[in-house]
């Protein structure tokens, strides 16, 4: 018999301190993260994308809330946090695209340059995204996997909270929203003075990365800060899609340039293949503009970034 061996769960938790409000919302994701973890390893549909969002969101909250979590305390929980969500994110990527190239495929006219549309080398991305869950699964099996499991634990038992933690969450967690934002705003500013392209794309995907910390800090503040940390995250999570859905484009195209050979292999080198990979590349390059113009008509709705609660 274990006993007491055993320690009890983790209440979660139900005050209305600023601490006791990102706690919980802590706690949740923990519990997404866990709850995802036999489903990923079963590799049952979204296991592995609502996976990597639970380990996105707790991070989120221990780099967005400094005034309630000790910063320097939970970094390497931050980082262990980080580094799951690459082991998780590129089977995660490799879904996408295939989804999206199957979508590009169904679009293309019934012959492109003489040829005919081909979908033969997607066998290609499926292996490749099997060869990558073979991967994830031996990392959830190992040490470094069980120690951050044990990291979240001790973090929610006994969690580095501040001084502020324990004041009314209100104004600590409006602070905090707003520095969100800023650093959002921020992103957005050296991404419109970006002069060439790779500076451009790049900056445009530390705008994405900013706005989806902002969104998650909205939808944890917005119980207590109401209708207008709401807007604020409903203006981040437009913002975020948009230029998502650019980072996919991105993805893709230099997924399809780096391992053309590999997919043509696949597709039993049919000219068809080639003619199909430059057809939905070509059309990336053109929706990805597109869609930085719709992120300038999303910025522009959305508050102003300097007081976004205002």
């Amino acid at each position: 018999m274990l006993g007491d061996r055993v320690p009890p769960p983790v209440p979660r938790p139900r005050g209305d301190t600023a601490g006791d409000v990102v706690l919980a919302y802590l706690w949740d994701q923990v519990e997404h993260l866990l709850t995802h973890d036999p489903k990923v390893r079963l590799d049952e549909p979204d296991a592995v994308h609502q996976m990597r969002v639970a380990t996105r969101r707790i991070r989120a909250v221990l780099q967005v809330f400094p005034s309630v979590l000790d910063r320097g305390s939970t970094r390497p929980v931050a980082d262990e946090l980080r580094d799951l969500a690459g082991v998780l994110g590129l089977a995660r990527d490799l879904e996408v695209l295939r989804d999206r190239c199957e979508r590009w495929i169904d679009d293309l006219p019934e012959r492109v340059a003489g040829h005919r549309p081909t979908d033969t080398w997607l066998r290609a991305v499926d292996d490749h995204r099997a060869a990558e869950m073979e991967r994830i699964t031996e990392e959830l099996s190992g040490p470094r996997y069980f120690a951050l499991l044990e990291a979240l634990d001790r973090l929610r038992a006994d969690p580095p909270l501040t001084e502020a933690a324990h004041r009314e969450a209100r104004p600590v967690l409006s602070d905090d929203l707003v520095g969100a934002c800023r650093r959002m705003s921020a992103a957005h500013d050296r991404a419109v003075a970006a002069e060439d392209a790779d500076a451009r794309l790049t900056a445009w995907h530390d705008v994405r990365k900013a706005a989806k910390r902002a969104r998650y800090a909205a939808t944890l503040a917005a119980p207590v800060l109401g209708k207008r940390a709401k807007r604020v995250r409903t203006w981040a999570c437009g913002l975020q899609e948009v230029l998502g859905e650019h980072q996919d484009g991105v993805a893709l195209r230099t997924y399809l340039d780096e391992h053309a050979p590999t997919l043509v292999e696949a597709g039993d080198h049919d000219d068809g293949v080639l003619v199909t990979l430059g057809a939905v590349a070509g059309a990336e390059v053109v929706r990805g503009e597109a869609l930085i113009d719709e992120a300038a008509r999303v910025w522009s709705s959305g508050p102003d970034p300097r007081h976004p609660l205002a």
